[in-house]
């Protein structure tokens, strides 16, 4: 069975993407900046996982356009999603890391 797809909207400290990569396929977006809303719409229709912060747009048009998605972790200490049944949404409130 293939891993999940995720997609990780910005650099996050190393630790959490080891923690992930034994676990999925992960494409990290490079820039400081979040990726232009087209190219967030474009990355959820290819994905099973999205991992974003607070600042990036995520709303219905990018929930429901991902229709293999099925988990949306955000790295915040907020929720600031709209509602869907089908895709588990959640927040990663703290992000401890000890090297």
């Amino acid at each position: 069975m293939s891993q999940p797809k995720v997609f990780v909207t910005r650099q996050i400290p190393q630790a959490g993407l080891d923690a992930l990569l034994p676990h999925v396929q992960m494409e990290v977006w490079p820039d400081r900046q979040p990726p232009p809303y087209a190219v967030l719409l474009e990355k959820v229709k290819q994905i099973d996982g999205l991992l974003c912060l607070l600042t990036d747009s995520i709303d219905r048009a990018v929930i429901e356009g991902g229709s293999s998605l099925k988990a949306i972790a955000q790295m915040a200490v907020s929720l600031r999603f709209s509602r869907s049944s089908a895709i588990y949404v959640g927040c990663v409130k703290h992000f401890l890391f000890v090297s």
